[in-house]
């Protein structure tokens, strides 16, 4: 699965996926996205320190095993 969402970072990407779902399905979601998820890529545009314009800063967040125990766990905001 390929998406885009108006999030700050990867915990809040993670967290928006499983919210949309009713509360009673929410464990069973975070299951199933914490088995599916790959990976996820956030973007935010920074001002220059020196002069007009921006620059792209990326998070990248890989779901290895301690990723998806996190998911799982309710824990996302524990991402590092």
């Amino acid at each position: 699965m390929l998406s885009t969402l108006h999030t700050t970072d990867a915990a809040q990407t993670v967290d928006r996926i499983i919210d949309v779902f009713p509360p009673g399905q929410q464990q069973q979601i975070r299951l199933q996205v914490s088995q599916a998820i790959e990976a996820v890529l956030s973007q935010a545009l920074l001002p220059l320190a020196v002069g007009k314009g921006r620059i792209a800063a990326f998070e990248i967040m890989i779901a290895n095993a301690a990723v998806r125990n996190l998911i799982r766990d309710e824990r996302t905001f524990e991402f590092a």
